[in-house]
């Protein structure tokens, strides 16, 4: 079995993701700029689901993994770089997929760009 890991294509958070999440060995990534924001702003969940769904059936994935960081970009240009904007986000799409996916185990985390910890959500 596989873990999906959603999220931002920011290199800064390549050590954070390594270290301090709980990742399997051998995980699937779906990555681009702004993680979750990314698929909310363009009202794209159903792209996210046919993701994780291909995912699962091709991997036998059985957990996701939903991030999102401090100091995102994509957040910025939304003037929404505030950490009740990443948790909020988190906790919609967390509730969302948990309900689309019953079988899979759903976890969330916020990672802090710049002092490489996490918050568990």
């Amino acid at each position: 079995m596989i873990t999906i890991l959603i999220r931002c294509s920011d290199p800064r958070i390549n050590k954070a993701v390594d270290e301090l999440l709980d990742v399997e060995k051998e995980y699937s990534v779906i990555a681009n700029t702004g993680s979750i924001k990314y698929f909310l702003v363009r009202d794209e969940l159903s792209n996210l689901v046919e993701q994780i769904n291909i995912l699962a059936k091709g991997f036998g994935a059985n957990k996701i993994i939903l991030t999102n960081h401090t100091d995102c970009g994509f957040y910025k240009q939304l003037g929404q770089d505030e950490q009740t904007h990443y948790l909020s986000d988190l906790k919609h799409v967390k509730k969302f997929l948990s309900e689309t996916f019953p079988q899979m185990k759903v976890k969330c985390y916020l990672i802090d760009t710049k002092l490489g910890t996490k918050v568990s959500v």
